[in-house]
């Protein structure tokens, strides 16, 4: 029985907690009394209220919390109380830095810091500005040279690729001239074997001279020999 009202009462806790405000602004209510409230969906709760159960049940809320409290507060004595047998007395050493320290603050030696910072970083800026100014001509004089460079590397690639065109055009004039070499070359062992051949043909032509010329010499005489003859 008391498992189940420790549930219930856990479940309906927020509903308990507005009954006991409620109760105590209103006369006290017989045992066993059953109330109605309202949630957020505007559902109908019955809560039954049994006395006694909810004040025993803080009572020893209250009691377990006064409880740990207390371990806790013992248990911080006792820390305390081992702390201060374990407690070693400062060395000479220590005592000197914290005269030290009250003589020299962090505050003053971070202002002394930042100071000797920006004096320091004034002094370089204005080493770099007096670099800088002297600098100055030599850096456009470079910038000057670094340009004609750049001009000059520019012909360079221009000039480069017109011999690049250069050679190209030669080399297909190389192409040009092997191939009439070649051709010149085909028309002189042509014109080599025509100069033969007309050798030959003029040899032919000398011995048929030749053998017209025997074969008309009888017939000359033959015919003078008969002119002879016949003027007898």
């Amino acid at each position: 029985m008391l498992r189940e009202l420790s549930a219930y009462s856990s479940g309906t806790r927020r509903s308990s907690r507005t009954v006991q405000c409620q109760a105590e602004d209103e006369p006290p209510k017989e045992e066993g009394q059953w109330e109605t409230d309202q949630t957020a969906d505007q559902i109908p709760i019955e809560v039954h209220i049994y006395p006694g159960t909810i004040s025993e049940r803080n009572s020893a809320e209250e009691e377990k919390e006064e409880e740990k409290h207390n371990e806790h507060d013992d248990a911080g004595d006792e820390s305390e109380e081992e702390h201060e047998s374990q407690v070693v007395p400062p060395s000479a050493e220590q005592i000197q830095r914290w005269h030290r320290r009250r003589m020299f603050p962090n505050e003053v030696i971070n202002d002394i810091c930042g100071f000797v910072c920006f004096a320091e970083g004034n002094r370089l800026y204005t080493l770099n500005r007096l670099f800088v100014a002297l600098l100055e001509p030599k850096r456009k004089l470079c910038l000057a040279f670094l340009k004609r460079v750049e001009d000059t590397r520019q012909k360079l690639d221009q000039t480069i690729q017109e011999m690049n065109e250069r050679r190209r055009h030669v080399a297909q004039l190389t192409e040009h001239i092997g191939t009439i070499n070649a051709r010149l070359a085909d028309m002189s062992n042509h014109l080599a074997n025509l100069d033969a051949q007309i050798v030959d043909n003029h040899s032919k032509l000398d011995d048929l001279q030749r053998r017209i010329a025997a074969m008309k010499a009888p017939t000359r005489n033959a015919g003078g020999g008969e002119r002879e003859n016949g003027g007898k």
